[in-house]
């Protein structure tokens, strides 16, 4: 495995996003394409908002990894080039190990995500609102692309397929990290300051979220809270098929399923619909 990261500016969001999305389709299949927006240090998430290109490409040697990312450094935005590191060798611990240390024990966490629609006139420019607002030191927003492999996958998947049936090019998952500074059941000043605290960071999420759902096609469960959001995971068809083969198998409900709002699904699973389609019906 080797990494390759181009480090840009925060006012750069547009152009390097638009870079990634125009560059994916033709990579080479045997790597991870993201994009994310990062603050350069830890502390009172006043540090700068950096956006960062990567590149993480899985192959045998060097050489090969060179040549498979050589046309994709060719190919950056050189303007604006902070930092960038060339196919720096790395394997599944070091990647593990860098999740734990950005995203550590004792703090809070609130995520969300959304496909965006390939048809989305200016993916760069609905994004930037939430990829340059981050809340705190460690919250983070990550853009994955897809394509070509989201447009491998038939839509409406048959039936008898699997479950995964809805994708789009364009990934977005948002991070909200922030101190946990103690007990919830205590009280007092600092316990007021603490939930003002998890009101900005979950409102962060939730209003970016709200201002992307719309253009897109639904969500990944995976990174989902289904007590706060309804939105579709599965094509109807394929939602369809998992109520029935949990009907057909667990009438009873003895096994758990998905925690919603006042965990109240039961057997039937997920609404599968758009909530927002409720507000603007209603």
């Amino acid at each position: 495995m080797y990494n390759t990261v181009f480090i840009y500016p925060q006012s750069m969001f547009r152009t390097v996003l638009q870079w990634v999305i125009d560059t994916c389709p033709t990579a080479d299949p045997d790597t991870e394409v993201v994009c994310l927006a990062k603050r350069t240090a830890d502390g009172d998430g006043d540090g700068e908002i950096e956006i960062i290109a990567g590149f993480l490409t899985f192959k045998a040697s060097r050489a090969e990894a060179e040549r498979a990312m050589g046309p994709v450094r060719d190919g950056r935005p050189a303007a604006g080039l902070k930092a960038e590191a060339f196919c720096d060798p790395t394997d599944l611990a070091a990647q593990y190990a860098g999740q734990r240390a950005e995203q550590p024990a004792g703090h809070r966490f609130c995520s969300d995500n959304v496909y965006v629609g390939n048809g989305a006139a200016d993916v760069p420019a609905l994004l930037e609102p939430a990829f340059t607002t981050l809340p705190t030191a460690r919250s983070f927003a990550l853009y994955l692309a897809l394509n070509p492999t989201s447009r491998r996958l038939p839509s409406p998947a048959p039936a008898a397929d699997m479950a995964l049936s809805l994708q789009s090019d364009h990934y977005v998952a948002l991070y909200a990290i922030w101190e946990d500074k103690g007990d919830d059941g205590e009280a007092g000043g600092e316990k007021q300051e603490d939930n003002k605290e998890d009101a900005r960071c979950t409102g962060w999420v939730r209003d970016a979220i709200a201002g992307v759902e719309r253009h897109g096609p639904g969500s990944y469960l995976g990174d989902a809270d289904f007590r706060c959001r309804d939105t579709r995971y599965w094509s109807p068809a394929a939602a369809a098929r998992l109520r029935e083969v949990r009907r057909r198998w667990d009438p009873d409900g003895r096994i758990c399923g998905y925690l919603d709002a006042g965990d109240r699904s039961g057997v039937e699973g997920l609404r599968n619909e758009f909530g927002w389609l409720d507000v603007v019906d209603g």
